[in-house]
């Protein structure tokens, strides 16, 4: 049971009523379509001159230095401006090169920034085809773009049975380990053999702990997650096996997900992937399988203990897949999350994607580059390498014409203070400017899709209408057509706040104190202009003209309406006082009223909009509201044993707190700083999680197990107690 997958949170919408019945309008935001993929990909020099590359990094720092690691042994920066003339480091001497050998990965450490240390991967000089090195290194003490020749110390080495199939990529994971790829020796009489068994490193991924004390005498020591952990016969450090030659793999920046290349033999070339969850083990079929072909092995193709590839190409469109990453940076929109790839013959990159749940081909275009690697920057932007032109290029697009969808708020009040003004729409980039009367305005960059812009209060000075237009300054840009933003006369009224006209928008219980982060329903009084809900996120602080303070926060607005107002309470707001609540619309400004603030103020969702009755309340893993047989659409009565999850508000602080007006993210959860206690019936429920529902604002999320000693009946009341503060009761039906 995971915290709101999203199939249950467009169930909980359909299922529950308060949306529309209170207008509570709790975002959850939507992936950005998939439009043109490669076409408009423009690939822009950033080094030129060097010999052979074969790899680029970062060291995650915060500096945005590239590294650039040479076949032969040198790793040069590039600063962001320029490539630095003096190498990093060159370790020449002791490198074996080239073909398929040479200085093939560089991995930073995590906590590079601290401790100064980075990995490679190289084949060394020894004798015959020479030894796979994984060793460390650390910077200098006195030059951050110089490390120190003399600090290797060796971690793991193998000798080589042959000249190629060396693997030699090195990241590490979100887990913290170091993974290594190798490839499966290259030598025929006993590569199958090697690929496939255990008992050596071969044709694997490789995952190691080399946070250890030096003084142990050890260079490195096994994660006890690792799957042949403690196993007779088998290596300890192998984390998956069955790959030919695994020409790099990377890690999905935002999932964790893994995507393995694998060069192949006669006919294919592969991507597999591991997802996120994997407990490691996977066997990826070589020498059995190829892609989805058996020659040798018909039975292997029929095989469930195989790990088929996601995708695969024939050497008709290539002979050397070069594994990529899956595009998380803001620079290039319509390649959100698109795992991008090539090959190393043809000059091919291809593009795939998750569609219905399967990885498809979305885009292939012919390029005239000879791909040797691929790599990241810090921010998630997209590199790659050319070793034959010995350039490195950067991934941008020419195709960053903004469009705008809608903004919001859509409309202000004359005399009004200064706004922020969320721009909706498609292709935006970093450097965009929203224009204002043809006048630049302050932008925020928020995502491809989001614009935050400061309007002063200057610009709001009189009635009338404005001209809103946001344009990319750089060369091909583009301009987003004008829209209008109408400046609007103040209101003859004032603003009113009813007496205990502050409730928690769960319960809808008057005159209780408010917490930080829920969500609250104010009622009066002309407190907007009209009726205007948020499109997105993050929630402004001016909607339908109108601004709410409390303590002088400026509340994040939900929904605004002449008589009701739905707000975030700010989680700056200190608990255990109390806080003076305004409305501003334009110059005019309501009477205080005076809230109290609580570390809790508990309420529990229905599907009523009243605080009592039917419960906001999901069987998991089903998606379905715990109601009563021949309820609502998309409901049966809950099963004792089953799990159950409960949306509630005002739990009060959590663990990695987004900002005000922000919705949680799923890594990491934010969970509450102290734990619920959930009563069905009279019976006591295991709380398995108590948080913020990711992809929302405000909303928290409790995973309970249903139990045994729970009253059956179609009206079981449900409550919830935390920090000595109870909820409202609810109801659910339970078989």
């Amino acid at each position: 049971m995971t915290p709101l997958s999203s199939r249950h949170r467009l169930r909980f919408f359909a299922a529950v009523a308060l949306l529309a019945a209170s207008q509570l309008c709790l975002y959850q935001p939507l992936p950005a379509q998939q439009n043109s993929v490669l076409e408009d990909l423009v690939f822009e020099e950033i080094a030129r001159d060097l010999l052979r590359p074969v790899g680029i990094t970062h060291a995650g720092d915060g500096s945005g230095r590239l590294f650039i690691n040479l076949q032969d042994g040198p790793i040069r920066i590039h600063d962001g401006v320029r490539l630095i003339e003096k190498p990093f480091l060159d370790i020449t001497p002791q490198v074996g090169c080239c073909g398929e050998r040479g200085l093939l990965g560089v991995a930073f450490h995590p906590d590079y920034a601290a401790n100064g240390y980075f990995f490679l991967d190289y084949t060394d000089n020894s004798e015959g085809f020479g030894k796979t090195v994984i060793s460390r290194f650390r910077v200098s003490g006195d030059d951050p773009n110089v490390a120190d020749p003399d600090s290797e110390m060796v971690l793991l080495t193998l000798e080589q049975p042959d000249g190629t199939h060396n693997g030699g990529q090195l990241q590490f994971g979100p887990d913290g380990y170091l993974y290594i790829s190798t490839g499966d020796g290259g030598a025929p009489a006993e590569v199958g053999a090697r690929s496939a068994k255990l008992d050596n490193l071969f044709g694997k991924i490789l995952r190691i702990d080399v946070n250890v004390d030096e003084e142990s005498g050890e260079p490195y020591a096994i994660p006890p997650s690792n799957p042949f952990a403690g196993q007779t016969g088998a290596r300890p450090e192998i984390w998956a096996y069955g790959l030919r030659n695994p020409w790099r793999f990377s890690f999905d920046r935002q999932t964790g997900d893994m995507f393995i290349a694998d060069v192949g033999a006669n006919r294919f070339e592969e991507i597999n992937f591991q997802p996120a969850g994997s407990s490691g083990g996977e066997n990826y079929g070589w020498p059995l399988v190829e892609a989805a072909e058996c020659p040798q092995f018909p039975d292997a193709c029929e095989d469930d203990a195989l790990t088929k590839p996601i995708r695969f190409h024939a050497h008709d469109l290539g002979c050397a897949v070069i594994g990529g990453y899956r595009y998380r940076g803001v620079a290039v929109p319509q390649l959100g999350g698109v795992y991008v790839y090539g090959d190393y013959c043809g000059g091919r990159l291809f593009a795939a994607g998750q569609v219905e749940g399967d990885w498809r081909e979305l885009d292939r275009r012919v390029t005239p580059f000879d791909f040797t690697s691929f790599g990241e920057d810090e921010a998630g932007e997209l590199y790659f390498a050319d070793t034959f032109e010995g350039r490195v290029y950067r991934v941008v697009t020419d195709s960053a014409s903004p469009a705008v969808s809608s903004f919001y708020p859509l409309n202000a009040v004359a005399g009004g203070a200064t706004m922020a003004l969320s721009v909706v729409g498609t292709n935006f980039v970093p450097g965009l400017e929203v224009h204002w009367n043809s006048n630049r305005r302050p932008t925020n960059f928020i995502d491809n899709q989001h614009l935050r812009v400061t309007i002063f209060a200057r610009d709001l000075a009189a009635e009338g209408t404005a001209e809103i237009k946001v344009v990319n300054p750089l060369l091909l840009g583009g301009t987003a057509p004008v829209y209008e933003f109408a400046v609007r006369a103040a209101p003859a009224a004032a603003p009113a706040v009813n007496l205990a006209g502050v409730v928690n928008a769960a319960s809808f219980t008057g005159g209780t104190a408010v917490a930080p982060g829920m969500i609250a329903s104010v009622f009066g009084s002309a407190l907007a202009l009209d009726s205007e809900s948020t499109p997105g996120q993050p929630l402004p602080t001016m909607l339908g003209g109108t601004t709410v303070f409390l303590n002088g926060l400026r509340a994040p607005i939900f929904f605004a309406s002449p008589g009701q107002l739905n707000i975030q309470i700010p989680w700056d707001l200190r608990s255990g006082a109390q806080a003076s609540l305004t409305v501003r619309i334009g110059p005019h400004i309501s009477e205080p009223v005076v809230v109290p603030v609580a570390g809790f103020s508990p309420g529990l969702f229905t599907t009523e909009s009243t605080g009592a009755g039917q419960g906001a309340i999901l069987i998991s893993g089903t998606g379905l509201l715990a109601a009563p047989g021949g309820g609502p659409p998309g409901s049966r009565p809950a099963r004792k044993g089953e799990f159950l999850e409960l949306f509630a508000n005002g739990l009060g602080r959590v663990t990695d707190t987004p900002a005000s007006g922000e919705a949680a993210v799923a890594n990491p959860l934010s969970a509450t700083t102290a734990s619920p206690e959930v009563s069905i019936g009279s019976a006591a429920a295991d709380v398995l999680f108590a948080g913020l529902a990711p992809g929302f604002i405000g909303l928290y999320q409790v995973n309970v197990r249903l139990p045994a000693s729970a009253p059956s009946g179609d009206a079981v009341g449900v409550s919830l107690r935390i920090g000595g503060a109870e909820s409202n009761v609810v109801t659910i039906a339970v078989e």
